[in-house]
């Protein structure tokens, strides 16, 4: 990307144009830590020590514990619900809750889900086109 914008009239002057790092600025598009907790006590609604274990994600990251939870959440989508909540033990047991230490732990001990496509080569209809064209065509 580049940013085009009309030269500063003095030496040393810096143009910040809020333009430029829009694509930076992701906040409005991640959900609220009550929310992330909210998906997560809906999934793991059995497991007894889940409100302990969101409390320690929002007490350890206090300067951004709905980031943590929000991906943590994420990749809990990924795995089965026994690896989840093993996973949350051994967080509750060496009191490290943030998401890279989840994502480690996860991609080390547990298997992912796999999504099944019960479909063949032969099931897909390709397009039948005539590509053939001339090598006149070709020539520069």
């Amino acid at each position: 990307m580049i940013a085009v914008h009309k030269l500063a009239p003095g030496k040393g002057k810096v143009i910040i144009d809020k333009g430029h790092y829009k694509g930076y600025n992701c906040k409005e598009s991640r959900e609220t830590f009550a929310l992330s907790a909210a998906k997560l006590k809906t999934r793991f609604n059995d497991y007894n020590k889940l409100e302990d274990f969101i409390l320690a994600v929002k007490s350890q990251k206090k300067l951004n514990p709905a980031y943590h939870l929000y991906q943590i959440r994420r990749v809990f989508e990924d795995y089965p619900k026994e690896d989840c909540i093993t996973c949350m033990e051994e967080c509750l047991k060496y009191n490290v809750f943030n998401f890279h230490f989840v994502k480690g732990y996860l991609a080390d001990k547990a298997k992912i889900k796999l999504k099944v496509c019960n479909h063949s080569l032969n099931d897909v209809v390709f397009p039948k086109v005539n590509v053939k064209r001339p090598l006149s065509e070709y020539s520069l």
